[in-house]
Order: structure tokens, then C-alpha cells, then sequence
């Protein structure tokens, strides 16, 4: 038997959140991250990290590259403080540190 919640028509309902994706993605000490990453620090499936990750990629706020047959990493810009977050470091790391 499943754990995932269903809605009254007997859908799933969403548990993982953009937002959340972001907030590990900015919480995360490397600058780069997998969909094996956001799936173990959310406790969601990898294939429901991948599709939040490609949503936010369709948005424009994070970057992703192919590095290997199957394999994809994912970023948050350096303009990242538009895509809504800031990195680890703090709303003033972009302005001290430009490059």
C-alpha cells in the first residue's frame, strides 16, 4: 500500500513543492546538484525531483547540463537571487564577489 496522499477524486495529491527544490538547492553545499540529490534530501521519487527540476528549468530558474549518457546536473544561476533565492552565502556574496 502507497503513502502518498490522495484527493477526493482519488488523485495523488503533490507533496514537492518548486519552492522546496530551490530552497535544497540553496541549502546545499556544492554548486551543482542531481535529481538523485533533491529526491534524497526531499524523501520524494527521483522522477518527481526531475520533473520539478525540469519545471523550474522551463521557468528559467535554475540551469542544467548533460554529463554523461544519462546523466544531469543541475544549478542555480549567478543571477539566482531572480529566480526568487540566494545561495548559501547571503544576499550580499553576489555584490562582494561579482565574478
Amino acid at each position: 500500500m502507497s503513502g502518498k496522499e490522495r484527493a477526493d477524486n482519488g488523485e495523488y495529491v503533490e507533496g514537492t513543492t518548486t519552492e522546496q527544490v530551490l530552497l535544497t538547492m540553496r541549502d546545499t553545499d556544492d554548486p551543482i546538484v542531481t535529481s538523485g540529490d533533491v529526491a534524497e534530501t526531499l524523501e520524494c521519487s527521483r522522477e518527481t525531483a526531475r520533473r520539478k527540476l525540469t519545471e523550474l528549468h522551463t521557468e528559467g530558474r535554475v540551469e542544467r547540463r548533460e554529463v554523461g549518457a544519462s546523466a544531469v546536473v543541475w544549478w542555480v544561476p549567478d543571477d539566482g537571487k531572480l529566480a526568487g533565492i540566494s545561495r548559501r552565502h547571503g544576499d550580499d556574496y553576489y555584490g562582494e564577489n561579482p565574478d
